[in-house]
């Protein structure tokens, strides 16, 4: 019996034309032909009629719908629009199961067809669910010894991997390797591919030497069965490198990502996403070694770089100009530092706004690490003239409320409630706003280059976008998560309530002639049914809180550190909450390890947490 395989391909279909109308054989063609020249638009369009032909010809229970619903939702993936993909994926599995059942390799290829959308769409406990259905048809259908079931395990250890759920993913990539070892050796690309997978989770698991055999070998086979070039080859040596510089061995990590680089630039040119993702690590590695002059001019060409090939709302330009402003600060260069971060929190406002519907959670909680880092940095710079200088002490609060805006699990949890409430299956306001804002925001993330070849009029599909969301503006919970963004701290302190405060711990790296080389605490406090703009509480001095206090807090036991360690983490900040019942807290440092709600104040007898409400961050 010959092997079957299952390719990420279109099943496209070749009706005899004197047994089914001619119609549904010509959408077909064109179909493929759009499909296989990378014209997904065009393609897109024939598949949606090929579908209603389909319908009309075979009815909406017949496998030949279901197989042209299949196509559609592949093409939809392709063209970004990733709402559609999903729910026609979903659609053609219903129509499967119910015309020929689900133990077959048809209805097991639409699974991993959908669980692939939700792996790269970063919604991985949608995606191991999806592949673990395939593995169990698979394992029935074709035999653990074979290349689909392997596959399908090597598909569910890659997603426990980015779960980091190591033992999990230790356990599928294993036996998924042992598989393709039986039935086709070492020497081959996917096996090589599954070494390099289990590479990666060993690293994680922090087995240096076992991690480096696995990717050395993969690297080895890869390097001749799919050549350096190939950007699975590239990945794994970047990989390679992340474990050498993770073990202290930056040298080695450098020479890695400069033979990347050196591989990169004759093929992929040196104005290339992957050139700049190259580069950015060797900046990185620069810093570590301490060669800021070369830190230096390899992250400002990957920040010009990226200027010129991607959107201006592309988050990897922030990153680019952070990491710009990081290097000035170290040289103490720091007026051209806070002009990078000037730049940086500017954009924020339009990422959240416009690109956040594009992104799964995991890709916003890295935009909000690198606002967080970039509202350290600005209070490192500025620290020391807080107290004194009004402007850098409003600048300092209105940072804090972008970093809030930003923050993953506030936009995440209203986005599934307004989920919850609005989106049907059925066409509606709601459904129209979100297929758009996603594909907005999707198009905003292609380079220019790409966009370009895309033929979409991108100020359309904004049309679209901004005259549906008025339409929907009437619910607050839509309007304040989607439309109604206010990050000015006098406004802020109108939603204060006169029994609310709001209190910024914050942060800062100070080297100056009175704090040399030190980490130092302060606080910015926000009362609400006040007019005074936000206070600024003290320097203290982070060095033995982070070095000392927080040594001991963490040796302590869990029912000892809210009486032991009120006085140094709460009390010595000198906060004035006087008649205050509600308090949002920032915290920064050494304070996202703390449980400020169980320290405990011995004068009132009562936990922080049963003195106030209190809202962290």
């Amino acid at each position: 019996m010959a092997k079957m395989k299952r390719y990420p391909i279109l099943f496209l279909l070749f009706i005899s034309t004197t047994v089914f109308s001619q119609n549904y054989d010509d959408l077909s063609l064109k179909v493929q032909s759009f499909f296989s020249q990378g014209n997904f638009g065009a393609a897109m369009v024939f598949a949606e009629q090929a579908a209603v032909q389909a319908e009309k010809e075979f009815g909406n229970a017949d496998t030949m719908y279901a197989k042209a619903l299949n196509n559609l939702a592949m093409i939809y993936q392709r063209r970004l629009r990733y709402l559609d993909a999903e729910r026609t994926f979903l659609k053609t599995l219903k129509i499967k199961e119910k015309a020929a059942g689900a133990v077959n390799f048809s209805y097991a290829t639409t699974l991993v067809n959908l669980a692939d959308l939700y792996k790269f769409r970063k919604n991985y406990v949608k995606a191991i669910e999806y592949y673990q259905l395939a593995a169990n048809i698979d394992k029935q259908v074709t035999g653990e010894n074979s290349e689909m079931y392997a596959s399908d395990l090597a598909n569910i250890g890659r997603v426990y991997y980015f779960l980091e759920e190591v033992p999990k993913a230790i356990n599928y990539l294993t036996k998924s390797l042992e598989i393709r070892e039986k039935i086709t050796g070492k020497d081959n690309a996917q096996y090589a591919i599954n070494q390099v997978y289990l590479a990666d989770v060993i690293a994680l698991a922090g087995d240096f030497a076992r991690a480096d055999s696995f990717y050395k070998s993969g690297l080895r086979i890869l390097s001749y069965k799919v050549g350096t070039v190939h950007p699975i080859f590239l990945g794994a040596l970047k990989q390679l490198s992340v474990l050498y510089r993770d073990k202290g061995e930056i040298k080695i990590a450098d020479s890695l990502i400069f033979n990347g680089l050196s591989i990169i630039e004759p093929r992929y040119t040196r104005k290339s996403t992957l050139f700049f993702d190259f580069l950015s690590d060797l900046s990185e590695l620069k810093i570590l070694q301490g060669d800021l002059i070369k830190a230096e001019e390899y992250a400002v060409e990957v920040y010009q770089g990226r200027k010129e090939l991607l959107d201006s709302l592309h988050p990897d330009i922030n990153r680019a100009a952070l990491q710009v402003a990081k290097i000035f600060f170290k040289q103490d260069r720091f007026e051209e530092a806070s002009i990078m971060l000037a730049e940086f929190f500017g954009r924020c406002l339009d990422i959240r706004q416009l690109i956040y519907p594009a992104l799964s959670i995991s890709d916003i909680q890295l935009v909000e690490k690198d606002v967080q880092q970039a509202f350290d940095l600005y209070n490192s710079i500025y620290l020391t003239q807080m107290e004194s200088n009004d402007e850098v002490r409003h600048l300092a609060f209105n940072n804090y409320l972008i970093l809030s805006m930003m923050n993953p699990g506030k936009y995440w949890y209203s986005k599934m409630k307004l989920d919850g409430q609005y989106l049907t299956e059925e066409e509606s306001d709601y459904v129209f706003w979100l297929r758009h804002a996603e594909y907005y925001g999707n198009l905003r993330l292609l380079s220019k280059k790409e966009l370009a070849t895309w033929m979409e009029n991108i100020d359309t599909v904004y049309s679209a976008v901004s005259s549906s969301s008025q339409k929907l503006a009437s619910d607050s919970l839509f309007a304040n998560t989607y439309t109604r963004f206010s990050f000015e701290w006098q406004e802020y302190l109108k939603t204060l309530k006169p029994d609310e405060a709001t209190v910024v711990i914050i942060r800062g790296e100070v080297n100056t002639e009175k704090y040399p080389g030190e980490v130092v605490y302060a606080v910015l406090v926000l009362r609400g049914g006040e007019s005074k703009d936000p206070e600024f509480l003290g320097l203290y001095d982070g060095n033995k809180l982070e070095e000392e206090v927080m040594k001991e807090y963490k040796k302590a036991e869990f029912s000892e550190k809210g009486k032991k360690f009120y006085k140094e983490l709460w009390r010595d900040l000198n906060l004035d909450l006087k008649d205050k019942k509600k308090l949002y807290v920032k915290r920064s440092g050494l304070y996202l390890e703390v449980a400020i709600e169980l320290l405990f104040d011995a004068e009132s007898g009562k936990t922080l947490g049963e003195i106030y409400q209190i809202v962290s961050e």
